[in-house]
């Protein structure tokens, strides 16, 4: 589901170059063709609104039978704190998306070989707590949680979960090529890879879903060891107070500056740290990561794998 720009059009070419005879589908037969342009080897597609049961329904009539299902679609996604969720909007969400993957899903299941394998595309946002994405992380959330009961139901059928990170997709294509490029330098240099991911990487994962009959039940993460950053980070707990956390001890460190003795108005460390890696201010409140020589560590990478030397907070 999906294969006409970004992740999608990047896996129907994966696929389609190693051998697979592949079916994309697209809102109109329009973009269909513009993306079948750009396809090598043996690749048709046919319209689908898969927030519609008698388009799914149709559409799965012309494909036939199926050895793999790729739900690569993306729906509306609904940004914004908690509090501020329109109850429509979150709606609409849902049905572009958690009804779209379970219509299609369902749909195939009539049609899918008994040994093949589901694998859905989903944002990172239900396992990361980032504010602003409450309504991303439900709707995610909600496949997530769907996929992992489906895999044991629908045994010997495999159903996995693929979870990317930042990738460079045409999503982006509402900044300028300057701007676009700044964007990816500064978020890709954070992380451990050094850059941000290329849409035939998300290829390459759905091709290992679908070759190893082993695996199922699984979330993939493919961030370029962005969410491995955040996990450990996070695992630090959540404080309000730096004095208990950081006297005695030694090593990686944040600096207080302008700000009352012990008091912080940060849930979690991660938060401090992007805080002071982005030279940004939070309440008027500024930070500084630096090491145990008092020198300042202005890269994601090297606070972290200070962090894991052994190295305490003080």
């Amino acid at each position: 589901m999906g294969g006409t720009s970004g992740m999608g059009l990047a896996t129907a070419q994966v696929l389609s170059s190693e051998g697979y005879r592949v079916i994309i589908s697209g809102r109109s037969q329009d973009t269909i063709n513009k993306a079948l342009s750009e396809v090598a080897g043996d690749c048709t597609g046919f319209p689908l609104d898969f927030t519609d049961a008698a388009s799914v329904a149709s559409f799965f009539e012309q494909v036939g039978s199926l050895d793999h299902l790729a739900l690569v679609g993306s729906g509306k996604a609904v940004w914004g704190n908690f509090r501020d969720l329109k109850l429509e909007d979150l709606k609409v969400a849902f049905e572009q998306k958690f009804y779209g993957f379970f219509l299609c899903t369902q749909a195939a299941l009539g049609k899918l070989r008994a040994d093949g394998s589901i694998t859905f595309v989903i944002g990172g946002a239900s396992r990361s707590a980032i504010p602003g994405t409450t309504g991303v992380a439900a709707v995610n959330g909600a496949i997530q949680a769907m996929a992992f009961t489906m895999a044991k139901e629908l045994a010997p059928l495999r159903v996995n979960i693929l979870s990317p990170g930042l990738f460079d997709t045409p999503v982006y294509n509402w900044m300028t090529p300057e701007q676009k490029a700044d964007f990816f330098k500064q978020m890709g240099g954070e992380l451990p890879v050094g850059r941000v991911g290329k849409p035939d990487e998300i290829g390459q994962a759905v091709s290992y879903f679908i070759k190893n009959g082993f695996t199922t039940g699984a979330i993939l993460d493919v961030d370029g060891g962005d969410g491995y950053i955040k996990y450990w980070l996070n695992q630090l707990g959540c404080f309000r107070n730096l004095t208990s956390l950081f006297s005695g001890s030694r090593g990686v460190g944040l600096e207080q500056r302008d700000l009352a003795e012990g008091q912080v108005a940060h849930e979690t460390i991660a938060e401090v740290y992007m805080q002071a890696l982005h030279n940004k201010t939070a309440q008027g409140k500024t930070f500084e990561v630096y090491n145990e020589k008092g020198n300042p560590l202005t890269n994601w990478s090297a606070a972290f794998a200070a962090l894991l030397s052994g190295a305490v907070f003080h």
